[in-house]
């Protein structure tokens, strides 16, 4: 298994992920990793994968927008302050940091954030607590992953299965299955 390198890791299970664009003064914030913390972490990442598998397809993928009025009706823990726990506008400068790293390391970048946002009531239709997806959400990510794999000449009949498909999984024994 993968490990990011130590300069990556920086506090322990922070890296990819929306939260790290939470406003660190804020009810959320013992989750949020600087902007520029964020940026070398990532960077780290694309380098690491790039030199111990340099034939994989990387593909990055932008944090999503935020509803920030959805944030306020879902907040994380309870929260008096009035205030959403994580902006658009943050979310934003995660998901151009994202995009500048996928340029710099030659690799594609999905900006969901920007994509999101090109519909109307994208707020209510792709997210169902201001952050996390709804099923709209997903088949629009999905959607993005399938063209950019694609794009790298990738498809699900291309790959190679490697892993027992989940019918053919022993429930009675699961590790029996994997050692075929």
């Amino acid at each position: 298994m993968w490990a990011p390198p130590k300069a990556a890791r920086g506090g322990g299970d922070r890296l990819l992920r929306a939260n790290d664009a939470c406003i660190a003064d804020r009810c959320g914030g013992f989750q949020s990793v600087p902007l520029d913390e964020y940026r070398q972490n990532l960077k780290a990442i694309c380098s690491s994968l790039k030199e111990r598998w340099p034939d994989t397809a990387v593909i990055l993928i932008t944090p999503p927008p935020i509803d920030e009025e959805g944030r306020l009706k879902n907040p994380y823990v309870e929260d008096n302050s009035g205030l959403p726990d994580r902006t658009n506008e943050s979310a934003g400068a995660y998901a151009r940091a994202c995009g500048e790293v996928a340029k710099e390391s030659g690799i594609q970048v999905i900006d969901i954030w920007s994509k999101m946002q090109q519909y109307l009531g994208w707020e209510k239709s792709f997210l169902r607590d201001g952050l996390h997806f709804t099923d709209g959400g997903n088949r629009l990510l999905f959607e993005e992953v399938v063209n950019s794999l694609r794009k790298e000449g990738l498809s699900l009949q291309s790959l190679p299965i490697d892993q027992p498909l989940l019918y053919d999984i022993n429930r009675a024994n699961p590790l029996e299955t994997f050692k075929k």
